[in-house]
């Protein structure tokens, strides 16, 4: 994903096209999308993000949503699409640990995380990518 030099535009490339092919995108924020969709009654439980390292987008707009709310979230964290995006994965990782609890699924189970473990996770993920879990409260035990 390219942004554009448009607001709330991006480009996508679609790679199993014969040619180049671009196709605009209007974009929307978490926030803007609640306020249109969602009736006063109605709770957001869990999130489900895949937007390719622009997950800090997400979050600067979806803040009003996200502490009204306060959904699980499950988000790919991929250092090197972070970068690709504009974006510090330390920075983005620090924002994380700062606002949820963080936990990971690191073959052994889930285990929550913490600034500490920057390194070692991007270590592990290097250009690749894994998923956390966010919680505005501990699950574990």
């Amino acid at each position: 994903m390219y942004m554009s030099n448009t607001d709330c535009k991006h480009t996508y490339q679609d790679a199993d096209a014969p040619s180049r092919v671009l196709y605009k995108v209007d974009g929307k924020t978490l926030d803007k999308i609640v306020s249109l969709r969602l009736r006063p009654q109605d709770k957001i439980g869990f999130i489900k993000v895949d937007i390719d390292g622009s997950e800090a987008v997400l979050f600067e707009g979806g803040e009003k949503t996200l502490k009204e709310h306060k959904p699980l979230l499950f988000i790919e964290y991929s250092p090197f699409l972070i970068l690709k995006a504009g974006r510090n994965p330390k920075k983005y990782f620090q924002m994380l640990n700062s606002e949820f609890f963080i936990f990971w699924y690191t073959g052994n189970g889930l285990k929550q995380v913490s600034n500490k473990d920057f390194n070692r996770i991007n270590e592990i993920v290097k250009n690749g990518i894994t998923d956390f879990l966010l919680s505005y409260s501990p699950l574990l035990s």
